[in-house]
């Protein structure tokens, strides 16, 4: 089974002390309960603890990205997107109805403000990352954990949007050769999260 550690997030502003105590399999019985309950009420569709010797069928996807941001297989029927609210950052693609939508992003070290993309960049990204979103207010039961996407470890924040219940779950992490701190997104609904967040986690790749 892949590994999947979940914490709650308190408060955004210590994900990574939070992350760091999921990593190493340490947490109170408090933090247990907690993450019991929230997993519950958020990941029912987010969970992706997945058999690694499972074959995913790819018959009705379609390999999507771009170099310095990873690739990734989705619907065959998405399309190429711009969120104009974002300014159209990273690479994305959508179901027809832009609803359902993954994001592909990068950050470099100059980005990042560090002289190297190791370890702690990765931590830096994913507290900016998980400090941000918990600033909108939009979002209920931020949760963090430690998973894997395509076979590398990552930091996971995913929660539920306040207005209509979308769940939005986001990995950072950084390959063995990377000079920078990934950056992949799954935004939608829960049917879309059962069909896809598996995908994700088991075909993102560094290169096509």
């Amino acid at each position: 089974m892949k590994r999947k550690l979940v914490v709650s997030l308190f408060g955004l502003s210590l994900v990574l002390g939070l992350l760091a105590a999921c990593g190493s399999g340490s947490s109170s019985g408090a933090d247990q309960s907690t993450a019991e309950t929230t997993s519950q009420s958020t990941t029912e569709s987010a969970s992706t603890t997945t058999d690694s010797s499972t074959s995913l069928d790819l018959s009705d996807m379609q390999q999507i990205g771009e170099d310095g941001y990873g690739y990734v297989y989705v619907p065959s029927d998405w399309i190429k997107f711009h969120d104009i609210a974002t300014g159209g950052a990273g690479y994305q693609y959508a179901d027809p109805y832009t609803y359902n939508v993954v994001t592909l992003y990068s950050y470099t070290a100059e980005d990042l403000g560090v002289t190297a993309i190791d370890s702690d960049a990765v931590e830096q990204a994913a507290n900016s990352y998980a400090y941000n979103i918990e600033q909108q207010g939009t979002f209920d039961n931020l949760t963090g954990a430690m998973v894997e996407i395509g076979g590398y470890e990552a930091y996971q924040v995913y929660g539920t949007l306040k207005s209509d219940g979308k769940i939005l779950c986001a990995w950072i992490f950084k390959t063995e050769k990377s000079d920078k701190v990934y950056l992949v997104s799954l935004e939608g609904d829960k049917e879309t999260f059962s069909k896809v967040l598996p995908v994700i986690e088991e075909t993102w790749t560094e290169t096509k």
